[in-house]
């Protein structure tokens, strides 16, 4: 148990309107969808890729470096899901849990399939409160990253900053 704020519970969802006009495939994304996608990505400067965080803590990070950063916030919740997201679109920095928070998926196994992935030199941070596990990290080719607690912490928009500022 994560505690209230990264609980798994799971909600009803609510009923489905179809418009026939808007999307003729259904289950599909309206077809304007992926092109609002497209073009948030290309109008942003950074982009990064959040893998494993719970709710609470993806919506904390992604409003944090839309704020500071203006950057465009993808997320992953599975090993596998990170590694399509990363192939398949430009990420400036990934930001990795420690324990991702889906599947307890250890977050330094999924950075060696990063390092072992076709986008090797990609920056990774780890997302954990813990020293020894940032510095393993480090050593498997992160970059000293930070951990939830230390979100608004002047030493963690440093460590982004120098990643994702425009210079």
């Amino acid at each position: 148990m994560h505690g209230n704020f990264c609980s798994s519970e799971k909600f009803e969802r609510p009923a489905t309107i179809n418009f026939p006009t808007l999307c003729s495939i259904p289950g599909q994304p309206y077809p304007f969808e992926k092109a609002r996608i497209k073009e948030s990505l290309t109008l942003s400067t950074k982009t990064v890729l959040s893998v494993g965080q719970c709710r609470p803590d993806s919506a904390a990070i992604a409003h944090y470096l839309k704020t500071h950063f203006k950057a465009n916030v993808l997320t992953a919740d599975l090993p596998d899901q990170a590694l399509a997201v990363l192939n398949e679109n430009p990420v400036d920095l990934v930001l990795l849990n420690r324990q991702l928070d889906i599947d307890s998926s250890d977050g330094l196994a999924i950075l060696a399939l990063i390092r072992a992935s076709s986008k090797p030199d990609v920056p990774v941070m780890l997302v954990s409160n813990y020293a020894d596990w940032q510095q393993k990290a480090v050593e498997l080719g992160a970059v000293y990253g930070f951990g939830k607690a230390e979100l608004n912490k002047p030493e963690t928009r440093d460590r982004l900053a120098s990643i994702l500022s425009n210079d």
